[in-house]
């Protein structure tokens, strides 16, 4: 049952996320944590309705008749109230969760004379590009992109080389699409488990565990993650290399690189060398001195949509238009720290063409010298959305 506390930080949620520009994660985090009385029911209600909203603002806001600027907490309560009659549950009886009534909704739910946009709760200039790059696959697409994300966890085979824990024997596992993933089911508590503290399991999307392996990096081998982050999948290539060898693990955010080493050491990962990206020096000092090198890079992130549903609302197009060109500076600078014989995985979290298979070719087409082995789209669904090309240097 919703409470009036529950409200009051879904509500601050949604002023974070639409009126101040805040991923929607953060947000939630910020308001679960500034009330420490929130037992596990408050917490997962409160996330459950801010994430929903985020997710469906658009059409919901369409169900309610409400402009997409946050409002008053009374608005709040009336998209509450229509995402509960749209989705067959009991509204709250909350006196700021009155309106809109359940013949209300109805009439607007059967999407007569609705855009697919609205429906889709997705900016216009999205779906118009959707359709124009997906045709009739595009309504599967949004379908999948808007289904909440299961979490996904992966083994750490550094501390537990065979297996599963006995206690996740029972939970859904990926096979061998990923054969060290599985699904933790809803609600069960994760971040203060033994086996999360101590590095046993780590938490990636069984998709994203797929290109690490991808690379074919081996023990021994020179590998660089240039594009790291927070370091899941240098984490997962020391898994797959057991310790043996060196992976740079490098980063242009020292916040990244400092949470790449605390991980590192949760892990049981010695072959790793967090390394700052200071300048273009840094690339030029690794000229051709990889054996492997992986670039998963800044992208415009609508493959993983069903974890961070507020990325349709922040994608701008000429924000799109600046990340691809990125991309291609990247691809093309980067490259050179791949030794001649050596492999290079270019990799996103994105589906659109124009950052995955599109930007290979041009790169491809500017330097003879590279030579495509393999490429692979993962289309969201099973796991997040994904694409990955490998390359080899002649």
């Amino acid at each position: 049952m919703l409470r009036p506390a529950h409200l009051f930080a879904i509500h601050e949620v949604m002023v974070r996320v639409f009126d101040e520009g805040k991923q929607a994660d953060r947000a939630v985090e910020r308001v679960l944590k500034s009330n420490k009385n929130y037992g596990s029911k408050d917490r997962s209600a409160i996330a459950f309705h801010s994430y929903e909203l985020v997710r469906w603002w658009r059409w919901v806001n369409y169900l309610a008749m409400l402009k997409e600027g946050a409002g008053t907490l009374y608005e709040t309560g009336r998209r509450i109230t229509a995402y509960a009659h749209w989705k067959e549950m009991d509204p709250p009886t909350l006196k700021e969760c009155k309106q809109p009534g359940l013949e209300q909704v109805q009439e607007r739910v059967g999407k007569s004379g609705v855009s697919p946009a609205v429906w889709h709760s997705i900016p216009d200039w999205i779906q118009s590009l959707g359709e124009k790059a997906y045709g009739e696959q595009w309504d599967g697409l949004m379908e999948a992109l808007n289904q909440p994300a299961p979490l996904h966890l992966r083994v750490n085979r550094l501390k537990m080389p065979l297996g599963f824990p006995e206690e996740f024997e029972e939970m859904e596992l990926f096979g061998q699409d990923a054969p060290d993933a599985f699904i933790l089911p809803a609600g069960t508590p994760l971040f203060k488990h033994p086996l999360y503290q101590e590095g046993l399991i780590e938490v990636q999307d069984a998709g994203s565990q797929s290109i690490a392996p991808f690379l074919q990096a081996e023990p021994g081998m020179r590998v660089i993650d240039a594009c790291a982050g927070a370091g899941g999948k240098t984490l997962h290539l020391a898994a797959l290399m057991e310790n043996k060898g060196r992976i740079i693990s490098m980063d242009i955010f020292p916040k990244k690189i400092e949470e790449l080493k605390r991980r590192s050491r949760r892990a049981g990962v010695s072959n790793v060398e967090p390394r700052l990206i200071e300048s273009g020096k840094t690339i030029k000092k690794l000229k051709q001195s990889a054996d492997r090198l992986l670039l998963d890079v800044p992208c415009t992130g609508m493959g993983v949509w069903r974890r961070n549903p507020d990325g349709r609302w922040k994608l701008r197009p000429d924000f799109k238009d600046q990340v691809q060109a990125k991309q291609a500076e990247i691809l093309q600078h980067y490259a050179n720290m791949c030794k001649v014989g050596g492999k290079m995985v270019y990799a996103t979290c994105s589906i659109w063409p124009e950052e995955n298979e599109l930007q290979v070719e041009r790169f491809l087409a500017a330097n003879p010298q590279w030579k495509l082995e393999d490429q692979k789209t993962l289309l969201p669904g099973k796991t997040d959305g994904f694409y990955m090309a490998r390359m080899v240097r002649q």
